[in-house]
């Protein structure tokens, strides 16, 4: 587990849910929290890796397996 990962994608999600007593669309609110990050540049927690770009090479043999 990395808890990095994990800490900043909690944090990016609690910041985004709204009041627990509104109803909203978990998809459309997903839609918007990736619009926002790709526009401001930043990297999306969980999404990629930080060392290994443009690719992670222990990806083609995970899926091998």
């Amino acid at each position: 587990m990395f808890v990095g990962t994990t800490e900043g994608s909690a944090k990016m999600l609690k910041a985004a849910l709204p009041d627990p007593n509104t109803d909203v669309s978990l998809s459309a609110l997903a839609n918007k929290i990736v619009d926002e990050v790709r526009a401001s540049g930043r990297a999306l927690p969980g999404i990629g890796h930080p060392i290994h770009k443009p690719a992670d090479p222990r990806v083609a043999r995970l899926f091998a397996v």
